[in-house]
């Protein structure tokens, strides 16, 4: 094989194996989003409970009866959610035809 043609057939490869890692980083991304999409909305589910007076009364009743809640909390969990969605928020969408060519093509 010609020095030419040994360099064309390594930038071949060079090439399948970008764009090899290009799909795998739009698979990624994709569901990336998807997290973050489920993972916002269940959190604005949470403080739409948290904040409803039905679900504070709740808490206002086993107050009187049972005492002050000493079970697991998760305020932590979610402040870390929160913190680690807020660099998502500023992603660029894939569009519908690069979503197309992905969920047509596989990972």
């Amino acid at each position: 094989m010609s020095p030419r043609r040994s360099r064309l057939a390594d930038l071949q490869r060079e090439r399948d194996l970008f764009q090899q890692e290009n799909h795998r980083l739009l698979v990624e991304a994709m569901a990336l989003r998807a997290v973050r999409e489920a993972a916002t909305a269940l959190l604005a589910k949470m403080d739409a409970v948290h904040a409803d007076p039905r679900y504070v009364s709740v808490w206002t009743v086993n107050q009187i009866h049972m005492g002050p809640y000493t079970g697991p909390k998760y305020d932590d969990e979610m402040t870390d959610l929160r913190a680690a969605l807020s660099p998502l928020m500023l992603g660029v969408p894939i569009s519908d035809e690069e979503r197309d060519r992905i969920s047509k093509d596989g990972p």
